[in-house]
């Protein structure tokens, strides 16, 4: 995994925090580190931020599908009527 880092004063980092990414992430977040890297910012804060945006991504997903689950049950209980909900 370290020949994929973009050489930076500071590897270690990088590698520190491409450890707290998930696995099938870590692809997109060496992306994230070459990018800072070729425009002059700091790969250990793009990788950090990248976690933090994913995640928040995924938290308002799993939100939105339990609001959506929720509604078509209710739907359903007011079709059927309230015996069939309890």
């Amino acid at each position: 995994m370290n020949d994929a880092i973009p050489p930076t004063r500071a590897p270690d980092r990088v590698a520190l925090e491409l450890r707290f990414v998930r696995v099938e992430d870590r692809d997109d977040a060496v992306q994230e580190a070459w990018l800072a890297h070729l425009e002059g910012r700091d790969p250990a804060k793009a990788v950090s931020a990248f976690r933090h945006r994913v995640r928040r991504r995924r938290l308002r997903e799993v939100v939105s599908g339990d609001l959506v689950t929720g509604a078509l049950s209710s739907i359903a209980c007011m079709h059927a009527g309230r015996a069939a909900c309890a």
